[in-house]
């Protein structure tokens, strides 16, 4: 059996990578006779053919119009490309598949249509080839355009193989604007990094080594659920937080999920702090990484961890690392909500330093329930056996 999954592989932000490897492998490991590929829906076909430079000078100028003009010059964009290069890239990649599969992440959500349109022109590539289609692993956004609605119901009107998606809230989401058929809920594929990238546990230290990762002020000003801090209030808040887990006897590794404005957010981070941080020995700059091996074993190495990023939390779980989520999004709620780490996801729209490195010390002291963890993980593997076994019976 052959499956495709339509996702983001190749996505500068390394947390998509994680997701399409794990789920990769854990799709292989089920059965002898599945074979696995990955069709990044963007057209990438490697890691490092994200963003360029002069795409990033198209995206910053982009970000200077109103949304609604925004929306209409990226969607000629968009349909441009899907016309010259993604349609013969989607068709290519669907040929001889048994089935595929919408496969993790945010992937069903309406930032000035690109999902919608992507994924539309893809199943219709899917449904000329014959192949079925499902969901599965995906999270669904709050927020569509009535344009991103229709393309997306557009895109799923031939009927689901399956629709699983990975929270609670996504669930509902989709039961409200896509169903049927109904959806079920299933982990999110990054829990199987401790198995995809297998890692020794850090041995202790003096000082342990706490992870900061740095996402770009206007990611997330694009995809946050509400308004919060301004570059210049999140460069004092990383600032501070460095100072106050210094305080407590940390060490700070910088760190991002690998997309280039959040490097390069991390770099001005850095170069900003006071000379007595930057020259104490105890903060190390955000290293340049290529690939999700390089997330991984990055956040397998550390003691804790705080981020925006879902799938830095997501990874650190997997590797039982006690983590604190800085909320941006309901998918950080969903997923702590999922693992029964609320009291560790800090939603307050402009948070306090204080306050959060408050929240890692609990984190520390608390650990993570290992029993449960593991729990987790082994269902996670448990459902990915059952989708291929549903596969295999329905194919």
């Amino acid at each position: 059996m052959k499956l495709v999954l339509l996702n983001v592989k190749y996505s500068p932000n390394l947390g998509d990578g994680i997701i399409a490897e794990c789920l990769e492998a854990g799709l292989r490991a089920s059965h002898p006779s599945v074979e696995v590929e990955s069709c990044d829906i963007a057209g990438r076909k490697g890691y490092g053919q994200g963003i360029n430079r002069s795409r990033e000078l198209v995206f910053a100028v982009l970000d200077r119009l109103p949304k609604s003009i925004r929306r209409q010059v990226v969607a000629q964009i968009l349909k441009r490309m899907i016309r010259k290069s993604l349609a013969r890239h989607y068709a290519e990649s669907l040929s001889g598949a048994d089935a595929a599969l919408i496969g993790g992440g945010q992937l069903i959500a309406d930032a000035d249509l690109n999902f919608p349109l992507k994924l539309d022109a893809a199943a219709y590539a899917a449904g000329e080839a014959a192949v079925p289609v499902g969901v599965y692993g995906a999270g669904v956004g709050s927020h569509f355009t009535k344009a991103g609605l229709a393309l997306f119901r557009s895109a799923f009107s031939a009927g689901l193989l399956c629709a699983c998606v990975r929270d609670e809230r996504s669930r509902a989401r989709w039961d409200k604007d896509f169903a049927p058929p109904a959806a079920s809920i299933v982990n999110d594929p990054g829990l199987l990094s401790c198995d995809t990238y297998p890692h020794e546990p850090r041995a202790s230290a003096e000082r342990p080594v706490i992870g900061l990762g740095l996402t770009n002020p206007s990611t997330l000003k694009l995809h946050a659920d509400r308004e919060s801090l301004d570059r210049r209030g999140w460069t004092r808040f990383f600032t501070t937080l460095c100072e106050d887990l210094l305080e407590l006897g940390y060490d700070i590794q910088l760190f991002t999920n690998g997309a280039h404005d959040d490097h390069r957010f991390a770099g001005a981070v850095h170069d900003g702090l006071p000379d007595a941080l930057k020259t104490s020995g105890h903060i190390r700059p955000a290293p340049a990484l290529t690939e999700p091996r390089d997330l991984a074993v990055l956040i397998a190495g550390l003691d804790g961890l705080i981020a925006h990023r879902l799938h830095a939390n997501i990874i650190a779980y997997s590797y039982g690392i006690p983590h604190v989520g800085l909320g941006w999004d309901s998918k950080m709620e969903g997923f702590f909500g999922e693992v029964g780490r609320s009291d560790f996801l800090v939603s307050e729209a402009r948070p306090e330093a204080g306050q959060v490195a408050e929240r890692l010390q609990a984190a520390m002291q608390l650990g993570i329930d290992g029993e449960k963890r593991l729990s987790v993980v082994e269902t996670t593997r448990t459902q990915v056996n059952e989708l291929v076994s549903k596969l295999l019976e329905t194919l």
